[in-house]
């Protein structure tokens, strides 16, 4: 169709006419159009899944944190402060 012709059902060539070429372009586009709209709802999908986890893995990362500074250290709130992590609301601290 690039060439301005086309093949019919008998394999025989086929002129198109400007306004055929358009159409079929319109359409071809349209088509990869929906097909890339289509992988990015797929893409972002996939990425707000992995957020998800990943944010889930780090709150549990943090309790395990807080539950060994708790058993170890004898003022967890001074050594977070160290960490930057003082503020977290995530963590429990229990006092010594």
């Amino acid at each position: 169709w690039k060439n301005g012709y086309t093949l019919d059902a008998r394999g025989e060539r086929k002129n198109l006419s400007p306004e055929e070429l358009d159409k079929m372009r319109r359409e071809r586009n349209r088509l990869h159009a929906k097909m890339t709209r289509d992988r990015k709802k797929v893409y972002v999908e996939t990425l707000s899944r992995a957020v998800t986890d990943l944010e889930e893995e780090n709150r549990q990362v943090r309790r395990a944190l807080a539950t060994q500074l708790n058993a170890t250290v004898g003022e967890p709130g001074r050594y977070l402060g160290h960490l930057g992590l003082e503020h977290d609301d995530e963590l429990i601290l229990a006092p010594c």
